[in-house]
């Protein structure tokens, strides 16, 4: 009659990901995410390196790297090509 098709759930497929490509993606979605509901300030993403050397705001060596911006599209594009690659 119906035959299920071999289909994935979200976390299935999530979890299926190899951990750097898992990683990248998890933190860059979160990130994204926040900074488009204002739950962090965008200027603490950005690389600033005198606020990197002088004050030892080490994670905006990594947060840069994370954040897709503001606008919705390129934000999913840039999603969707780093889960292709």
């Amino acid at each position: 009659l119906y035959q299920r098709r071999n289909t994935m759930d979200p976390v299935e497929w999530f979890s299926s990901l190899p951990l750097i490509t898992r990683t990248w993606l998890g933190l860059s979605a979160a990130l994204t995410g926040a900074g488009y509901l204002d739950l962090i300030p965008i200027h603490q993403l950005v690389f600033d390196p005198v606020r990197i050397y002088q004050n030892l705001e080490l994670w905006r060596l990594l947060t840069c790297f994370c954040f897709c911006g503001l606008h919705e599209f390129s934000a999913l594009l840039l999603l969707y090509v780093i889960h292709l690659h």
